[in-house]
């Protein structure tokens, strides 16, 4: 194969490290030479054999060179290798995966005497061997969508329930409608089918994914916010275009069942904003809590490389019921007691954040938007519980399935959601203990506990795919890239 058929087959090419450290995303793998065989060959599982591509430049050797290399081999892969008539071209050093000659590629890399770089093209991965057993893995990076400015547009969705166009509750709507556009200076669109009502909306999920597909394919759109969460969101699914997600990058923003949601985006490679719903934080009465406000300026509108996100001071376990004479009720505000909860590990941990609603996890299991094995390593995973509050062994159930799959070995770190109203505040932590440490033996995983986002009041925003750094010494989350790119970068890419 030449290099062109490899592009077109879908794989991430370069001509360079540097090169391919500009253009993708880049970890590390390490091990020994047996941990990174039993890698590669998981990799090719994961993609399956019709997808793994290498290139082997051993055509191109002299005859000298090539006997060097032969001291590395046993018999019969020498023999193997002399019966190929491997091509001397340069340019037609790749091959389709073959047993045999891919083992023997890898393992002469593993000894670094010649050196190969392993495609795959189903899961966008490439990995560049290098010395000393320490290989880097390329993989696409998360398109970042353009922060928002005043005057900018933003659409309001219903993806699950319908209950912003309900007559009780269409009080809400009016509240955020008139917060968005005072408060954050935004021009605000409704999708068609945002206000139609529960009945409806429940009754057409390829409607709700045709306002979502539209509204990023609308060129005067800047971000779109979920209405609320639910409980089918995911009947979505045949109807998402992940290309149009892609070629239309734009800020999207919701919790709870939007998990659902966030997964489709991250499936098109778009960071997207695990954070305030039109119906509970901008609808919220008399005022939006000063802390989600904060965030939402912070986050949205400005960078957030070096981005400190802190525990709020002040939390509620209010519930005010949703009727137009409770709008001048504002929820009590109650003293902060814990903070960030480190329930184990030390020192600092880097990764990207992954995660959502743990209540949903399981409707993706095991769909297309479910992310891959290599999606999870060195991730952060973030999760929260839903006003339902599950019950601890709930949480225990759901851990050791992630267990199962061989999630949580591959994690840098763990982050955990305040519980709503504080119920099983100390039953979950002994739940996610029961799973990390005792029975996964993860005793040096850090896990923070008590962070402030999904289903408590008030909540932060956590951006999909950016990078994160967890200090267990400051008890601090802090972003280390930008979740947004500005109006000048923006620009600029159109020339790249």
């Amino acid at each position: 194969m030449k290099k062109r058929e490899l592009q077109m087959a879908g794989c991430l090419v370069a001509d360079t490290v540097s090169q391919a450290a500009g253009l993708y995303d880049v970890r590390d793998m390490t091990g020994t030479k047996e941990e990174i065989t039993q890698r590669l060959q998981d990799m090719v599982k994961r993609n399956g054999t019709e997808n793994t591509y290498f290139d082997f430049y051993y055509g191109t050797l002299s005859g000298e060179e090539q006997q060097k290399i032969h001291s590395f081999l046993n018999a019969e892969e020498v023999s193997f290798l002399q019966k190929l008539c491997l091509p001397q071209n340069r340019e037609e050093v790749y091959f389709s995966y073959d047993r045999m000659l891919f083992s023997i590629a890898l393992k002469l890399s593993l000894n670094g005497c010649l050196f190969s770089t392993f495609y795959f093209s189903a899961t966008k991965e490439t990995v560049w061997s290098n010395y000393d057993c320490r290989f880097l893995v390329f993989s696409s990076k998360m398109i970042k969508p353009q922060r928002l400015r005043r005057g900018d547009r933003v659409a309001i969705v219903s993806l699950s329930w319908g209950g912003l166009g309900d007559l009780e509750t269409i009080h809400k709507f009016h509240i955020a409608k008139e917060r968005l556009e005072k408060d954050f200076g935004l021009h605000v669109t409704v999708m068609p089918h945002a206000l139609k009502g529960t009945d409806f909306v429940a009754e057409h999920p390829e409607l709700r994914a045709k306002d979502l597909m539209d509204a990023f394919e609308d060129k005067t759109i800047s971000a779109i916010f979920c209405a609320i969460g639910g409980d089918d969101s995911i009947r979505l699914l045949p109807y998402i275009n992940y290309d149009i997600i892609k070629n239309n990058p734009k800020i999207f923003m919701g919790y709870s069942d939007s998990t659902i949601n966030h997964f489709m985006m991250y499936k098109a490679g778009l960071v997207s904003f695990y954070g305030p719903s039109i119906m509970c934080e901008f609808g919220e009465y008399v005022k939006m809590f000063d802390y989600t406000k904060k965030a939402v300026e912070d986050v949205l509108f400005h960078d957030t490389a070096g981005y400190r996100i802190q525990s709020s001071e002040e939390w509620s376990s209010d519930y005010i019921y949703w009727k137009e004479e409770n709008q001048h009720i504002q929820p009590t505000l109650l003293r902060e007691e814990h903070g960030y909860e480190v329930l184990q590990g030390n020192g600092c941990v880097r990764g990207h954040l992954l995660g959502g609603c743990i209540d949903v996890f399981m409707m993706a299991n095991g769909t297309e938007i479910w992310p891959g094995l290599e999606k999870w390593e060195n991730a952060i995973l973030f999760f929260e519980t839903s006003e339902d509050k599950p019950s601890p062994e709930f949480i225990i159930y759901s851990l050791r399935n992630l267990a199962a799959q061989g999630i949580l070995k591959l994690l840098k770190g763990i982050v955990v959601g305040k519980p709503q109203g504080e119920v099983h505040y100390e039953s979950y932590k002994e739940a996610i203990l029961q799973v990390v440490a005792k029975e996964e033996h993860l005793v040096r995983l850090p896990i923070f506990y008590n962070v402030n986002f999904g289903h408590a009041k008030p909540i932060g925003i956590l951006p999909y795919g950016i990078e994160a750094e967890l200090n267990c010494v400051e008890k601090s989350i802090t972003l280390l890239e930008s979740a947004t790119v500005s109006f000048i970068d923006k620009e600029r890419q159109k020339y790249d």
